[in-house]
This record gives structure tokens, C-alpha cells and sequence, in this order.
């Protein structure tokens, strides 16, 4: 799955105070998966957190210019 944010998408979104350890394993779950579509309740069933942390997760990811 690909994601397109504009510059208006990520100023509308929450700040935030850092990337947490569980952030990375998200981005490492979603990498692997390469061009095979996913849903965020997936990634949180497969990784054991909750589907909004796995939200905020991306968000942090793309604020941090990582996604």
C-alpha cells in the first residue's frame, strides 16, 4: 500500500515528542511486506499493540520523514 500525504496532511496532524521503539518495528512489518497491501488492524494483530498505536505509529513515521 502506498500513501500519499500533501504538506497539508501532515501539518493537519498532531505533533509529536519522538519516535518510540515500536515505531521501528512497525516500519520493519510494513517494509517486508513490500508491495502486498495491509490494513493497520493487521500490523497491530501481528505485532501485538493496539490498532490506534499502530496509527500514531505512522503518523510519527511520517512526520519524522521516514514514510
Amino acid at each position: 500500500m502506498f500513501l500519499i500525504f500533501t504538506a497539508q496532511t501532515t501539518q493537519s496532524m498532531k505533533k509529536h515528542s519522538g519516535m518510540r521503539p515500536h515505531d521501528i518495528a512497525a516500519l520493519l512489518k510494513i517494509a517486508r511486506k513490500g508491495r502486498e497491501s495491509w490494513f493497520m488492524k493487521d500490523l497491530a494483530h501481528e505485532l501485538r499493540i493496539s490498532a490506534s498505536e499502530i496509527s500514531e505509529s505512522i503518523n510519527r513515521s511520517i512526520i519524522g520523514g521516514l514514510m
